[in-house]
């Protein structure tokens, strides 16, 4: 267990002095050759594995939904659908805090992205959430936490990164994601209404059956594309690729020609900032699955095997010791990195006690983005205290009613898995 200890100690000292993520990892991969005295031979291995970690097909889907994701949001999909989910719900109490929440249920069927959704709706909200009188840090903690639902209800790039790592369905972990991502919606709205009530939030007035169908017609198209991506992949006409590719493309026809809200002159920065997010992803997939080769050159799904078999062979009760595991995993590891180094190690357990993939899959994701809201990494968080212009530290104490709710989300999640592998199983053969 000596290089594999050491490999996360040199892991672990340059996340804590700021280094990058695939940095890390590859400093690591490097410390354990070395110390452990493998040959040069050894050496020609790692970029091959690297490169065989982001040679998969399925992978271009990534910065073809980022690129989507940029292209909803300067396209002007956000303010349209938070004026739709405000004729719905705005006339509850706390009513824009639930307005947050819908508008990141619906944002999640464009971009499956967490952080990108906390970014553009942070934006539009927060502001907004702070001139009608919320704490301004109560609103940066709810945005943080509504965002973690984008990569859980279709289309999600992390499950997409699973599904490749574990060679499970695309699909079926697609639509197994969205009865999760709507109970995840729907018990956060039950959070704001209680704590709207406690601090006397404000209400808008309800909005008429016109009212409610003219914000529907501003937002059709763009509600449209879930639709779409999710028939595509029950259907099974197109690859997740293809059918990122034409996300991408429905994307770019509704901001040029029916919202006209990009430009050409916006295109250069939206290419960039594409290249630069699946840069970031892909090289610290790559980098992580050497690191993921090293661990497994070393044993360590075996000897992790050795030390949990022992504790029970109740599936259920593995399930649980995992996803504790999985929270810690979350506050020090970003999801990508997370899903490559371990999901792996945890594959002959799983198999073992027969867990179902789709629904171990759904609960990992789930668990991961719970920690987007934990530090030291918590990159929601810090996004939207950046945002609303206040310290990481004040939000942070906002964000408990939030996280204890997701956690029991969770829970039913891992303990009810038809919630996870009904949908899938009914619509997927």
């Amino acid at each position: 267990m000596f290089e594999i200890s050491l490999g996360f100690a040199i892991f672990f000292i340059l996340i804590f002095l700021g280094q990058e993520v695939f940095v890390s990892m590859a400093a690591a991969v490097v410390g354990m050759i070395l110390f452990t005295g493998m040959d040069f031979d050894t050496f020609m291995i790692i970029p091959q594995t690297m490169i065989y970690g982001v040679e998969s097909l399925e992978l271009a889907a990534i910065p073809l939904f980022i690129l989507s994701g940029e292209l909803m949001n300067v396209g002007g999909i956000t303010s349209r659908l938070v004026v739709f989910s405000r004729t719905l719900i705005g006339h509850v109490q706390g009513g824009l805090s639930m307005v947050a929440v819908l508008v990141n249920m619906l944002m999640a069927g464009v971009s499956g992205s967490a952080v990108a959704d906390a970014s553009s709706t942070g934006t539009v909200l927060i502001p907004a959430m702070k001139e009608e009188g919320y704490d301004v840090d109560y609103a940066a903690a709810l945005i943080a936490s509504a965002a973690t639902i984008g990569p859980i209800i279709p289309p999600s790039i992390p499950m997409i990164v699973f599904a490749i790592v574990s060679q499970a369905s695309i699909g079926k972990l697609f639509l197994g994601g969205a009865i999760p991502g709507l109970l995840m919606g729907f018990a956060l709205m039950a959070t704001c209404y209680f704590i709207a009530r406690k601090h006397n939030y404000p209400k808008h007035p309800r909005s008429d059956f016109a009212g409610i169908l003219t914000g529907f017609k501003d937002a059709f198209w763009a509600l449209a594309m879930p639709v779409f991506i999710v028939a595509g992949v029950v259907s099974g006409f197109a690859t997740i690729t293809e059918i990122a590719g034409v996300a991408a493309a429905y994307s770019g026809i509704l901001g040029f020609f029916f919202y006209r809200r990009i430009k050409l002159s916006d295109l250069p920065r939206i290419f960039s900032d594409t290249a630069v997010t699946s840069a970031i992803v892909l090289i610290t997939l790559a980098t992580a699955n050497s690191f993921g080769w090293l661990m497994s050159m070393s044993q360590v799904a075996v000897k992790l095997m050795s030390v949990l078999s022992p504790l029970s062979q109740d599936p259920m009760i593995i399930m649980f010791l995992i996803n504790l595991a999985f929270l810690f995993i979350g506050c020090v590891f970003e999801p990508f990195p997370a899903l490559v180094i371990f999901v792996p190690m945890m594959l002959p357990l799983i198999q073992s006690s027969g867990i179902d993939i789709i629904h171990f899959g759904v609960v990992v994701v789930l668990n991961l983005m719970i920690g987007l809201l934990t530090p030291p990494i918590g990159l929601n968080f810090f996004i939207t205290a950046a945002i609303a212009n206040r310290p990481a530290e004040a939000v942070i104490k906002k964000l408990w009613p939030f996280f204890l709710t997701l956690i029991f989300v969770l829970v039913i999640c891992i303990v009810f898995p038809p919630i996870v592998v009904w949908l899938p199983n009914l619509l997927i053969k």
